[in-house]
């Protein structure tokens, strides 16, 4: 048990992390109204598992060398133990699958987060917090990836209950943690990830981190971990709302939201490279007539392609009048994401 005291945590125990097994059949404990809920989000490899793993103090849990083979498809929920929030529930975290993910759209996973709310015991109406995970060792912001953080921000704001007499929502319900700091061993590399941190807090960021949200640096020990919660309830008592409620989303159709148009364009651009991708199959698997081996390979990844397809498009009809975009907007959605 850590001897720290925090302004915020309360720490009856040593600190572990379990799989929480939430659902319609459980039995039910009222302190779960109270826990604090928190939403991690990130590309695949981003930390997201590391996080957790550091909380439980235990890397053999496995979870992080999961991620890295892209296991996650689905939201997992973990249940932090021996540790409270101020009203005096616990914490309960939701990992979903990587955005930018080259087989789930951000519409998807989405979804997946919004299913998971609805089918629990309780049927959770909204998640408090997000912590956005960013590797501070990549040494570019892929334009999929800033396109997958404005997203993000218009989908905390659509959850806004309203905001503040100095105009803030409900910004300070976000944190993006960046991760690797272990992995930065010398002056040069710490110069470059610095030179991150402040394009990120004063460049992608600055007017959400203007407004509350906060920014940090994760350092893999459970310490910083812990800290870094600490700092998340410090953020949230300020903020005017949560991160994310669903009945403030159903109050007005998917298009008319602010991040409805992120979703349709991200749609259309995996559409557009799946039938690219689809066309090149095509023609490589005609030139490998003489090789079977390959063109069964070829073959796969042709019906792959297809049943993409199809799931894509099937989510494009929950537009039922696609959103318009600016100019900015559609010069953005050139940009295309693997498939």
């Amino acid at each position: 048990m850590s001897n720290k005291s925090y302004k915020y945590l309360k720490l009856n125990g040593k600190v572990g992390v379990v799989i929480n097994q939430l659902n319609s059949t459980s039995a039910i404990d009222l302190n779960k109204r109270l826990d604090f809920r928190i939403l991690l989000v990130g590309p695949t490899g981003s930390g997201k598992s590391s996080f957790i793993e550091a909380l439980a103090d235990d890397r053999k849990m496995g979870i992080s060398k999961n991620q890295l083979e892209g296991f996650t498809q689905t939201v997992t929920a973990y249940e932090l133990v021996n540790i409270k929030n101020p009203r005096g529930g616990g914490f309960s975290l939701l990992d979903c699958p990587g955005f930018s993910d080259s087989n789930l759209s951000e519409m998807e996973i989405i979804e997946m987060v919004k299913k998971w709310m609805s089918e629990s015991e309780f049927g959770f109406l909204w998640l408090h917090a997000v912590l956005y995970f960013y590797p501070i060792t990549d040494t570019r912001l892929p334009g999929t990836r800033r396109k997958t953080m404005e997203m993000l921000k218009a989908l905390i704001k659509s959850s806004s209950r309203g905001s503040s007499a100095n105009g803030n929502q409900n910004e300070g319900a976000v944190t993006i943690v960046t991760t690797m700091w272990d992995q930065v061993w010398c002056e040069r590399l710490e110069q470059r990830a610095e030179e991150r941190y402040t394009q990120l807090k004063d460049g992608v960021w600055k007017e959400m981190v203007e407004k509350g949200a906060g920014i940090t640096k994760f350092m893999n020990t459970q310490e910083s971990a812990l800290d870094i919660l600490d700092e998340v309830l410090d953020n949230w008592r300020k903020t005017y709302g949560v991160a994310y409620d669903i009945k403030q989303m159903e109050s007005a159709p998917l298009k008319e939201t602010g991040h409805g148009l992120f979703l349709y364009q991200d749609l259309i651009s995996r559409i557009a490279m799946a039938r690219q991708r689809q066309t090149a199959v095509q023609l490589e698997e005609e030139a490998s007539a003489d090789e079977p081996a390959l063109k069964v390979l070829f073959q796969e990844e042709h019906k792959q392609l297809a049943r993409l397809l199809e799931k894509y498009e099937q989510q494009l009809t929950l537009f039922v009048n696609p959103p318009e975009p600016t100019g900015a907007d559609l010069a953005s959605s050139l940009i295309l994401p693997s498939v």
